[in-house]
């Protein structure tokens, strides 16, 4: 059953980028799909309130601190994913945004003190090399989407630590209810300052409820194939595996087909070290 699952968060994860592409293609405000984006998390979580009842008794100051801190690393990681799909195709991004497996084996070493073996390291470098193969083509990434696209890998895998020490203390939905619900509004009171009214215009196109609704199905999908059962390990290699998927898709949906070679090359090596890292889990 958790197969059905993850394969719903890989559909949503793939659409919801090359989406989020066309839509910056054609000029749409940045910050609005950000916040569409995070609505789109937001919105379920509006129909579990009545049946769900939170117990405030599990909350910390410490708790509190670091749910706002997931917070805004939640709408830091939305806006840099954005800008970085603004400056670069959206192959190259799904790239870059691999780095993430990267930057949490790093962070788990240093703050969680996890081990690390040496086919992880391995599978890090080629990770690695896929990105230096891109960057070596000036006009396949360009300066700013190459910051705003590491930029984005790094700030979601702060997020994945703190997320995961949350759930371990006070549990999923107690974490996520208030660190979706506050950073939606807040992005929302950012987007009305920014435009002085509520762009109801601009979101109530069939183009924006299908972004949300991807959006969702891509949250939601990898969190339930966890609920339902899926390892970690194998649920996160076939996350990472939508890099594929874009890079084709962009280049037959958004006609991203410059330096193909490159991409696919970079791609190739992406996916070597993912299954690297995840064999690693396995010997």
């Amino acid at each position: 059953m958790w197969v059905l699952v993850i394969l719903v968060h890989l559909v949503g994860q793939v659409g919801s980028n090359l989406l989020l592409r066309r839509h910056l293609v054609d000029d749409v405000d940045p910050w609005l799909l950000a916040t569409v984006l995070q609505t789109g998390v937001a919105v379920p979580l509006l129909f579990a309130l009545p049946f769900v009842k939170l117990d405030t008794s599990v909350y910390t100051p410490t708790s509190w601190a670091l749910i706002a801190a997931a917070a805004a690393l939640a709408m830091g990681f939305l806006w840099t994913n954005v800008k970085s799909l603004q400056e670069v195709d959206a192959g190259v991004y799904s790239i870059l945004f691999n780095l993430r497996i990267v930057f949490v084996t790093i962070l788990g070493i240093i703050l969680l003190s996890e081990p690390v073996a040496p086919l992880q390291m391995f599978g890090g470098l080629l990770i690695f090399l896929s990105v230096v193969t891109l960057s070596n083509k000036r006009h396949t990434m360009n300066r700013p989407g190459l910051v705003w696209g590491l930029s984005a890998a790094l700030i979601v895998s702060l997020l994945a630590v703190i997320e995961k020490h949350l759930i371990s203390t006070i549990g999923l939905y107690h974490y996520f209810l208030p660190a979706v619900l506050t950073s939606t509004l807040v992005m929302w009171g950012i987007l009305i300052y920014r435009h002085a009214h509520v762009p109801w215009r601009a979101v109530a196109t069939p183009g924006m409820g299908a972004l949300m609704a991807l959006k969702a199905a891509g949250a939601y999908g990898f969190t339930g194939a966890l609920a339902l059962g899926a390892p970690v390990s194998i649920a996160t290699y076939i996350s990472c595996l939508a890099v594929v998927l874009i890079v084709l898709l962009a280049a037959v949906w958004l006609r991203e087909t410059d330096h193909m070679r490159q991409k696919l090359t970079a791609t190739g090596l992406a996916v070597a070290g993912l299954t690297a890292i995840l064999a690693s889990n396995f010997i």
